[in-house]
């Protein structure tokens, strides 16, 4: 991740080239422009965000992950669940998932899928909207 790639303006990262050979953009909230601005403040003149011990360009996110992870004797835990993570709180935050999929860069749908437990609610939610004024509520009886 390189400075170029962050858009404090529009709030906004750009991956140039995701796993899949993709261009992504991510959508900041203020948690992390407020990381991204702590650090923007401690920028040395490399181009990259994030730096080793020796001031030098991270290989992957083993240069550091590895580390932290034996330190905190966690069992089990991967670099995956960070993102499992992440969809699991935008979901039971109510985020639908068609959102959720297209924030973690799913390519389809069925991926997604495997969080809608999650969101045990949403059934209940959408019908409930009906409740709210706009809605059409009331029932309609034949004569």
């Amino acid at each position: 991740m390189q400075w170029p790639d962050v858009d404090f303006e529009r709030r906004v990262l750009t991956v140039p080239k995701t796993k899949n050979g993709d261009t992504r953009h991510i959508d900041l909230n203020a948690t992390a422009l407020a990381a991204l601005n702590w650090l923007y403040k401690r920028k040395t003149d490399k181009p990259w965000v994030f730096l080793n011990s020796q001031g030098e360009q991270l290989r992957s996110q083993r240069d550091w992950f590895d580390p932290v992870l034996a330190a905190t004797k966690l069992p089990d835990y991967t670099w995956h669940c960070n993102r499992h993570t992440f969809a699991s709180r935008l979901v039971m935050k109510g985020v639908d998932l068609r959102t959720a999929g297209e924030l973690l860069g799913h390519r389809t749908f069925q991926m997604t899928m495997r969080y809608a437990h999650l969101a045990a609610d949403h059934k209940r939610n959408a019908v409930a909207r009906l409740d709210k004024p706009g809605g059409t509520s009331g029932l309609l009886l034949a004569s």
